[in-house]
């Protein structure tokens, strides 16, 4: 499982739509992400593969792994919580009418965030390549630096960039998102025994970064 913080991943996921003309998928396309359209899903629901802010709500499909009790009221807090940090009494956001159906996955995760993938340290680097070679078995290491194209026509008219201020209404939905899915990744998801990650201090450490703006980021490298 591949993870990254749920503002860049609005973004990535929003370009990549319009890059191979999926406006389909882009309720509020060509209007881009109004504010009446980023809470797509409060009312009508997010369908599978729509760009919405539901979609970034990573801890809620890993919940539905089952690898957590789910009985908690703050566990649940974290997973029904709306944008304004509310829970919901009903509605497709409520989970807590999801757990009784809710099956545990018998196979092991290996839970890996993004920023790991590109990382320049090394280091832990070669650190990630061998933990993931041991858990899936493998008897030769994983290539460090695997080749890949993607050949279908893409544009790159009408993406956006999400650290405008245009775009601040929508970061400040995603960031409520991803403090949300920090705690419950953390505290929650990776105490389960069939979780794994590597180096998990350095894990905790990106996770928690997920209650910081990336934009701030972005702007200082911009700027050094």
């Amino acid at each position: 499982k591949k993870k990254r913080h749920p503002v860049l991943w609005f973004e990535s996921f929003y370009n990549y739509r319009v890059s191979h003309e999926d406006f389909w998928s882009i309720p509020a396309h060509p209007n881009n992400v109004t504010i009446n359209k980023v809470f797509f899903h409060d009312k009508i629901g997010c369908k599978a593969n729509y760009v919405c802010a539901y979609a970034g709500r990573f801890h809620n499909y890993l919940a539905e792994l089952g690898k957590t009790s789910l009985r908690s009221t703050e566990e649940l807090d974290l997973l029904d919580a709306d944008s304004w940090g509310q829970v919901p009494s009903f509605g497709q956001t409520n989970f807590r009418l999801k757990t009784s159906s809710t099956r545990k996955l018998d196979n092991p995760i290996f839970l890996v965030e993004v920023s790991q993938l590109n990382d320049d340290n090394s280091t832990r680097r070669d650190r990630l390549n061998r933990d993931l070679q041991k858990f899936l078995g493998l008897s030769r290491p994983i290539p460090v630096d695997v080749p890949h194209a993607n050949h279908a026509r893409k544009i790159s008219k009408g993406h956006i960039d999400i650290c405008s201020p245009n775009y601040q209404i929508i970061r400040d939905e995603m960031l409520l998102i991803a403090r949300n899915a920090s705690i419950w990744i953390r505290n929650y998801f990776l105490q389960s025994e069939d979780v794994t990650v590597s180096l998990p201090e350095y894990v905790d450490e990106l996770l928690r970064s997920w209650f910081d703006d990336p934009c701030k980021y972005r702007k200082e490298t911009k700027q050094s």
